[in-house]
């Protein structure tokens, strides 16, 4: 199985039910208690969300840290 066409393919799919999907760097999070409210980006802007996905890879514990996340075992 190619991993790249798969993930396309997954990524296609999502989009035909709807999900937007963005890219950006994210310099803050926002909570309102204990969730999550938004993030802010590095150029510039905000984006709200009752749900965000923290899909940054080698730099997740990074932005855990920012959400007040401590000690994500990435």
């Amino acid at each position: 199985v190619d991993p790249f066409s798969l993930l396309a393919a997954f990524k296609a799919k999502a989009e035909s039910l709807g999900v937007t999907y963005l890219r950006g760097e994210v310099v803050g999070v926002e909570r309102r208690g204990r969730r999550v409210s938004g993030v802010e980006l590095a150029a510039g802007g905000r984006i709200a969300g009752g749900a965000v996905v923290d899909a940054a890879g080698p730099a997740a514990a990074e932005v855990a840290a920012m959400a007040g996340i401590g000690d994500l075992p990435v």
